[in-house]
């Protein structure tokens, strides 16, 4: 009982008290689903409790100048995007940044660099980004095309790639791409002199640090969506007692 309760104890000074409550940072996320170590009902808890702190959430880069903002962002448009996030973002008018794998559209992730449980994930079809992107709150971005390691390509097979991109999402948007997401946050100058040319004005790596930190906006960092769980904190989130607990830790 002593053990259970300091550890509770911890938990709650290191989420409340970390020295994290005034900066703006990006969150990443990828599959969030009742199977998975986020899901649905813990996104929204987080999506609660970030309001309940007062912060705003962001609709792009330049939002995060001001303090206590968060943008949003999810990798490689899975199907579980529009199955479970799509809806908490339109009942609390959440905005976000999707970046889409565009080779893999209506199939599976099967690239060389994910894992193989990422490999089994089905990603949306050309239809569900029109409709996530018709609610006004999802920006789509860029992935790549084929989800490459963008270390080990040619700066030519790079630009082809990224233009086959740009190509499907701009034929939904109508209009221009600004955003990209390195896969695996994986990049080097090559890549990244490659993703100027192309036109983005903003780059996302997976490199955990807060807004303040970023240097350059084709370097941007983001945490990871769970960045701030523990491993007691995952187990007794998946519970049906989820309420319950977030009553314990923050009433």
């Amino acid at each position: 009982m002593i053990k259970n309760a300091v550890k509770k104890a911890i938990v709650r000074l290191f989420l409340l008290t970390g020295n994290y409550d005034q900066r703006s940072f990006v969150l990443n996320y990828h599959n969030i689903a009742p199977e998975t170590d986020i899901t649905p009902e813990y996104f929204e808890y987080q999506i609660n409790y970030f309001l309940d702190k007062g912060y705003v959430f962001a609709s792009g880069v330049e939002d995060l100048a001001s303090d206590k903002r968060i943008l949003l962002t999810f990798d490689d448009a899975f199907v579980s995007f529009i199955e479970y996030v799509v809806d908490i973002l339109i009942k609390y008018s959440i905005p976000c940044l999707l970046f889409v794998p565009t080779k893999y559209l209506g199939g599976k992730l099967s690239d060389k660099i994910s894992s193989r449980s990422y490999q089994e994930n089905s990603v949306m079809t050309m239809d569900d980004l029109s409709r996530v992107f018709s609610t006004g709150l999802v920006t789509l971005g860029s992935h790549t095309h084929g989800h490459l390691n963008m270390c080990d390509r040619s700066q030519d097979y790079l630009k082809e790639d990224i233009n086959k991109s740009l190509d499907i999402i701009k034929s939904i948007t109508g209009g221009g791409v600004e955003n990209f997401a390195y896969p695996q946050g994986r990049s080097d100058r090559v890549a990244q002199d490659v993703v100027r040319e192309a036109g983005f004005k903003y780059a996302f790596t997976t490199e955990n640090k807060s807004f303040d930190k970023c240097k350059d906006y084709l370097s941007i960092p983001r945490y990871p969506g769970d960045y701030f769980l523990t491993d007691i904190y995952l187990e007794l989130s998946r519970n049906s007692s989820c309420n319950a607990y977030m009553k314990v830790f923050f009433n």
